[in-house]
């Protein structure tokens, strides 16, 4: 979690509990509320921008840490609390698991203890703890399946986490990708095996993705005769993906998707937002995932794989085993 997300949450959190104070109490005691946690909230502030030590750093998010799940305990049981629960799946460096807890144990509400368990599980996956998080999901399933959510059930939104916890989360191997690229011609990703590859759900429908058109062409004339490939996705007819490709001079390989954004590859790698850039290593493992572009994390990481990718190229070609000269016949050593 970089440090403008923690910002947004422990302000969105703020912001909560403001909502829930001023529902149980007067205005002034709301008043007070607010004064209070903004002084320490604004001392917080500005002791992480001065501070350049990362154990200080961290120091300072673990009190944010008990800032946190102090105000949880203290509103745990408010209807509000549902709100924050989303926000709070991605952060990362916090420790929230006594957050979700307490609210899955507490909460009045079966349907919001539901949504903390599906948070938690999605939080759980993304700080790396998979048996906790298929866990929770598990438990999710069994409980509060059959509860209505976004116009489906828990269950079925459990299904979809595991799905993507299991099959696209990173360190995940890629799934098998076969489809047809804008010519007609049969597309494998595991043809590019050995490279990093950079595959890009766009169309040129898109606003977003076709401002991504000169970046990813500066990107394909830097690492070009390096081990990288930037392979995209597309959306839009044939006709449109191939005119797109002329006139924007995007040279690189693009696989139709059947002309929809519902096509046979956007649903194996779950897409639901245009532009999304998913970046493979070379050995076929997911290290990245975004919708939409951050220019400078996604170049950090595509320079360190293809580094990556280039010296164990090197180290290959050093220790490769050289051909045994082969043995003179006996005639030739009587010429």
């Amino acid at each position: 979690m970089n440090w403008h997300s923690l910002t947004r949450t422990l302000l969105f959190i703020a912001a909560l509990a403001v909502v829930a104070e001023c529902q149980a109490q007067d205005r002034k005691t709301s008043r007070q509320l607010v004064a209070s946690y903004e002084t320490r909230y604004q001392k917080f502030v500005d002791a992480f921008k001065a501070s350049n030590d990362t154990e200080e750093r961290l120091t300072l998010i673990n009190g944010a840490t008990a800032d946190i799940n102090a105000l949880f305990a203290a509103y745990v049981t408010e209807p509000s609390i549902a709100d924050v629960l989303p926000s709070l799946a991605n952060v990362k460096l916090v420790d929230l698991q006594p957050t979700f807890v307490k609210v899955i144990d507490e909460h009045p509400r079966q349907e919001v203890r539901a949504l903390a368990l599906l948070h938690f599980a999605q939080y759980s996956g993304n700080n790396e703890r998979r048996k906790t998080c298929e866990a929770a999901l598990g438990y999710l399933q069994r409980k509060y399946g059959k509860l209505p959510y976004r116009g489906t059930t828990f269950a079925k939104a459990a299904d979809e986490s595991l799905y993507f916890f299991r099959n696209l989360a990173i360190g995940c191997s890629v799934p098998p990708t076969v489809g047809e690229d804008a010519d007609g011609a049969v597309f494998r990703l595991t043809d590019y095996r050995g490279k990093v590859i950079m595959l890009r759900f766009w169309g040129n429908w898109c606003p977003a993705c076709r401002q991504m058109y000169g970046y990813e062409r500066e990107l394909v004339g830097k690492y070009r005769n390096q081990p990288f490939a930037l392979i995209g996705v597309n959306s839009d007819s044939r006709e449109e993906c191939k005119r797109a490709q002329k006139e924007s001079n995007l040279m690189w390989r693009s696989v139709w998707d059947g002309g929809t954004t519902h096509g046979a590859m956007s649903t194996i790698y779950r897409i639901g937002q245009w532009p999304t850039i998913i970046v493979i290593d070379a050995q076929g493992k997911i290290q990245y995932r975004s919708e939409g572009l951050d220019e400078a994390k996604l170049n950090r990481v595509i320079e360190r794989l293809v580094a990556e990718a280039s010296l164990a190229d090197v180290e290959i070609s050093v220790h490769a085993p050289t051909q045994a000269k082969p043995l003179l016949s006996l005639s030739e050593t009587q010429r």
